[in-house]
């Protein structure tokens, strides 16, 4: 038997259920496993339990709240191969530098462009 493929996990992390489906949807199409977080305290809690698993952070700026900065801060300390996909109305200044930033609202094919141009391919790390 051969050996078990890793899995490249994305971290979803939107309180709009619909967007959060149709995200991990657009995910799964560019061999991504979508996990949907509602709010980012739920995404770093998943870090936890996935961290070693997750290649890529889709986060909407708007609804992710304080625990934002805390959020990104883990992942650039602990989780550094990870990669940010940012999205909200306004570019604010809680995106991380090294972000992907796309504005509300995106169209389906932008995501999927985004998801095969940011997140690497391969083991996450």
């Amino acid at each position: 038997m051969g050996q078990a493929i890793p899995r490249r996990q994305i971290l979803i992390v939107d309180r709009d259920e619909e967007a959060r489906h149709l995200a991990g949807a657009l995910f799964e199409e560019s061999d991504l496993d979508p996990i949907e977080c509602d709010t980012a305290a739920d995404a770093l809690r998943q870090l936890e339990t996935v961290g070693d698993q997750v290649v890529a952070l889709f986060v909407d700026l708007d609804d992710a709240g304080p625990a934002s900065a805390k959020l990104f801060e883990t992942v650039r300390a602990r989780f550094p191969w990870v990669r940010v996909i940012a999205t909200g109305r306004h570019a604010g200044q809680q995106t991380p530098a090294d972000a992907r930033f796309m504005r509300k609202p995106w169209l389906p094919l932008d995501l999927l462009i985004a998801a095969e141009t940011t997140v690497p391919q391969g083991r996450p790390h």
